[in-house]
């Protein structure tokens, strides 16, 4: 839970700044570059692994901060938190509630702040919160099935998930 406090208590004020940095720029650029810097990821995160380096609590702060930015620019970063969350050394369980905590604590700061630059009303905060409760509930039945994983074929589901959240960037890009 430390990690989740150190991430998200860096990554909240970074949000609101890139919030208010979205009006100034090229949304379509940040995303092409999102994309491909997540797929890039996967053979980074492998290479880290192979070297027995793992990310430490203060550097989660500095990931939290870029990644808070990034959201708050774009309209999702699909699974960047994915290889971080992992070079930490978290894994299945620990590692689905640190990255559902952290990224509520992210998305609650942005719809917060579009709120009050005026930028939300009722449809579309409702539509969210579909959305979200679809998200926890999923998270909550696929639970059982990922803490049952071997660590190794957690490692590559994972990596799937960042592939296909690259590509899926890259495809709402155009």
């Amino acid at each position: 839970m430390r990690v989740c406090f150190v991430y998200s208590l860096a990554a909240i004020p970074f949000t609101i700044l890139g919030v208010n940095t979205l009006v100034q720029l090229n949304e379509r650029l940040i995303e092409i570059t999102l994309g491909i810097f997540l797929i890039l990821l996967i053979p980074i995160r492998r290479w880290m692994r192979n070297q027995n380096f793992y990310l430490k609590l203060w550097q989660m702060a500095l990931v939290g901060a870029v990644i808070g930015y990034l959201t708050g620019i774009v309209a999702t970063t699909g699974a960047i938190n994915t290889p971080f969350f992992l070079a930490y050394g978290l894994t299945k369980g620990a590692f689905l509630g640190t990255e559902a905590a952290s990224t509520l604590s992210i998305l609650f700061t942005k719809g917060i702040a579009f709120h009050q630059l005026g930028f939300l009303n009722a449809t579309i905060i409702i539509q969210g919160l579909l959305i979200g409760s679809c998200v926890l509930a999923g998270s909550i039945f696929s639970k059982k099935i990922v803490l049952a994983l071997p660590e190794k074929k957690f490692l590559l589901l994972m990596e799937l998930v960042m592939l296909i959240s690259g590509f899926s960037i890259l495809a709402m890009s155009f």
